[in-house]
């Protein structure tokens, strides 16, 4: 019993005297090199969407178009009676009307197209292109120019038996300018024959 009450002791000023000679802490050593990068983490949820910011301010208004159909130009319908047909007297077989229309000028003659339709009756949405050729007759056009007088359009029937009769006879022209002859790939294709597809492409009113 008394060995082990010294062995105790001994020990107890062991430890005393390891924790006296404990010193201070030392200076933090420097930062070790960055490691590598780890892998991407997982994208997270996406954001409530905001909210809608203010309508900006109005554009200035753009110039207008030159599309071809814009540039074209028609007739109304003309009505045409027995009396509006002038005859000649060294050619019985001919007779014509002059329709005065500053729009056919030199120009459209040399490089634009003109087109006309005759229709019989007062019904409408049904015509035939010019000329058109019937028992006794054919009804023709020619555009024309004057230098004194200006431009008009002659209709004239060649070959006939008799007059025709009218009002129930009318006529409308087309003129296309030279803009859109020399640019067709500005606007569709058009049969200008086909006058129910005339009137639908360039929006004509009977």
């Amino acid at each position: 019993m008394k060995q082990i009450s010294s062995f105790f002791k001994l020990t107890l000023v062991l430890a005393i005297f390891a924790s006296a000679c404990k010193g201070p802490a030392g200076d933090t050593g420097p930062a070790g090199a960055t490691g590598a990068q780890g892998a991407q983490g997982a994208a997270g949820a996406a954001g409530a969407v905001g909210a809608t910011g203010p309508a900006g301010p109005a554009g200035k208004d753009g110039k207008d178009g030159t599309s071809g159909a814009s540039n074209i130009t028609t007739s109304p319908w003309i009505g045409i009676t027995t009396a509006d047909w002038n005859t000649f007297t060294e050619d019985s077989t001919y007779i014509n009307v002059y329709i005065p229309d500053k729009v056919i000028t030199e120009t459209v003659l040399e490089k634009g197209l003109v087109y006309a339709y005759i229709r019989f009756g007062t019904g409408t949405g049904y015509a035939e292109p010019m000329p058109y050729g019937f028992d006794g007759g054919k009804i023709s056009f020619a555009p024309i120019f004057d230098a004194t007088e200006g431009g008009f359009m002659e209709i004239y029937l060649s070959s006939f038996r008799n007059k025709p009769t009218g009002p129930n006879i009318a006529v409308r022209y087309v003129i296309v300018p030279e803009a859109t002859v020399s640019n067709p790939g500005r606007q569709k294709a058009i049969n200008w024959k086909d006058y129910n597809e005339v009137k639908r492409e360039l929006n004509l009113k009977d």
